[in-house]
C-alpha cells in the first residue's frame, strides 16, 4: 500500500461580504480578542497566586460560563471562539521553549542594576489583544462542512455565503480559515488545505549562485542582473509629505484621520508591491533550479550603519530568503548558505586565485594576476557562490549515503 504524503497548502483571497456580514466579522473578531485576554487574566492572576495555570481543555471548559456572563458571546461563531484559545496556548508551548534562553539573556541584561526580570520582560510570551493593532483577524474551522467554495463564494459560518475574488482554484480538503480586517478596513480570507499529493516538482540538473546587493537585487551566476526596484525610496517624497500635514493637525480630528488614512494606504502600497516582486522572483528560481546557493549575510550588523539602513531594509532580503526557503522545502529544492566569511569577492571564478586588494568595495571590476581574467564584481561572486554550494552539496550528499 503506497502512503500518502499529505501536505498543508495555504490560499489568501480578498471577500467583498456586504453590510451585515462586515458586522458580523467586527464582532467575532473583538469576541475572540475578548476570550483570549480574559484567559489570558485568568493565567496571570493564578501565576500571582500561585495557583495551578488553566490547562488549554479546562479554558474551554469555561466558555459556556463566560456566554452566560455575556451574551453577546453566543452571537459570534463558537469555534473561532475555541480556536482563539487554542492560539494562546500555542503561544505559551512556543515561550516555554525558548524561556531558558530569553530569561539569561534578559538577566544579563539587567544585571548590573539588580533588575528581577518579568514574564513581559521576555520576548515570545503571549500579551493581551489591543483593538487598534494592525491585525484583526479570527480563525474558524471545517466542522462538519460548515465551510465550501462554490464559483466565487465561500461559505462561511455565522456570514453565510461571501464573495471573494478567485484568482486561482483552490485545491485539497479545507482544514481552517482566517478572515482578517486590515487598517483600511478591507478584509480577507487564508484558506487552509490539506493535500493528499506530493508537491515536488522533477528534478533539475540547474544550478545558481546568487549575489545580493543593493543597487541591483540580484546578480546571478548564469549572468543575469535583476534590479532593485527600490519599492520605499518610489514613495518616500509623498510619505514624507503626508507625515509633515499629519504633524500639523489635531490628534483625533477628522481630518487627522483622514491623513493617517492615506498614510496607511502608502505603505500598504509599498508592502503590495514589494511582497509581489519578491513573491514572483523567488517562484521563478524555485521553478527553474535544483540547487540554489546564497551567501548568509549579517542583515543585523549592517543595518546599524545609517547609510546604509534604509536601503538595506527597503531590499528585503531576508523576506526573499525566507521565501526561497519555504518554497525550496515546498517543491524539494536544495538551498546551500555561504558563510559570510567565504571570500566570494576575492576568488577568481576561473581559476581560484584569492587577490586580498578586493576588500575594497569601491572596485567594481578587477584582472586575475593569474589567469587574466576579466571579473566584474558582483558576477564572480555569484559564480564563486555557485561553485562553493555545488561542492557544499555534493559533500553532504556524499556524507549521507555512507
Amino acid at each position: 500500500m503506497v502512503q500518502k504524503d499529505f501536505r498543508m497548502k495555504g490560499y489568501k483571497y480578498k471577500i467583498h461580504p456586504n453590510v451585515e456580514q462586515q458586522k458580523m466579522i467586527n464582532q467575532t473578531i473583538g469576541c475572540a480578542r475578548f476570550v483570549y485576554n480574559h484567559i489570558l487574566f485568568e493565567n496571570l492572576e493564578r501565576r500571582k497566586r500561585s495557583l495551578p495555570w488553566l490547562s488549554k481543555f479546562d479554558a474551554i471548559k469555561i466558555l459556556p460560563e463566560l456566554k452566560k456572563s455575556f451574551e453577546w458571546l453566543k452571537e459570534a461563531d463558537s469555534i473561532a471562539l475555541q480556536s482563539s484559545i487554542e492560539y494562546l496556548y500555542q503561544g505559551f508551548k512556543r515561550y516555554n521553549k525558548m524561556k531558558k534562553v530569553l530569561h539569561k539573556k534578559t538577566v544579563k541584561k539587567y544585571e548590573e542594576i539588580n533588575y528581577i526580570p518579568t514574564e513581559y520582560d521576555n520576548l515570545g510570551h503571549p500579551r493581551f489583544k489591543n483593538k487598534k493593532h494592525s491585525v484583526q483577524s479570527y480563525t474558524t474551522k471545517n466542522s462538519r462542512g460548515c465551510i465550501e467554495i462554490k464559483e466565487n463564494r465561500i461559505k462561511l459560518p455565522k456570514l453565510g455565503w461571501v464573495r471573494f475574488s478567485k484568482s486561482r482554484d483552490v485545491e485539497g480538503i479545507i482544514k481552517r480559515v482566517t478572515v482578517s480586517k486590515s487598517r483600511l478596513g478591507k478584509y480577507s480570507v487564508s484558506i487552509i488545505c490539506e493535500l493528499a499529493y506530493s508537491p515536488y516538482k522533477p528534478a533539475k540538473n540547474e544550478s545558481i549562485g546568487i549575489d545580493l546587493g543593493i543597487t541591483n537585487l540580484l546578480v546571478l551566476s548564469n549572468g543575469e542582473i535583476v534590479r532593485n526596484p527600490k519599492t520605499f525610496q518610489s514613495y518616500k517624497k509623498r510619505l514624507a509629505f503626508l507625515q509633515r500635514a499629519l504633524a500639523r493637525k489635531q490628534e483625533g480630528s477628522k481630518s487627522w484621520e483622514e491623513n493617517k488614512r492615506k498614510i496607511t494606504k502608502v505603505h500598504q502600497k509599498i508592502k503590495c508591491f514589494r511582497e509581489d516582486f519578491l513573491q514572483k522572483l523567488s517562484t521563478r528560481l524555485i521553478h527553474e533550479n535544483q540547487v540554489i546557493g546564497l551567501e548568509s549575510l549579517q542583515v543585523k550588523s549592517m543595518v546599524k550603519e545609517k547609510q546604509l539602513s534604509e536601503a538595506i531594509h527597503d531590499a528585503s532580503w531576508s523576506k526573499f530568503v525566507n521565501m526561497l526557503n519555504y518554497k525550496a522545502n515546498w517543491y524539494g529544492r536544495i538551498i546551500i548558505s555561504i558563510d559570510s566569511f567565504f571570500a566570494s569577492s576575492q576568488l577568481c571564478s576561473e581559476c581560484g586565485f584569492q587577490n586580498k586588494e578586493i576588500k575594497n568595495l569601491k572596485i567594481r571590476s578587477w584582472v586575475c594576476p593569474s589567469c587574466r581574467a576579466v571579473h566584474d564584481r558582483d558576477l564572480n561572486a555569484a559564480k564563486n557562490i555557485k561553485i562553493e554550494a555545488i561542492r557544499l552539496y555534493k559533500l553532504e550528499r556524499d556524507s549521507a549515503c555512507i
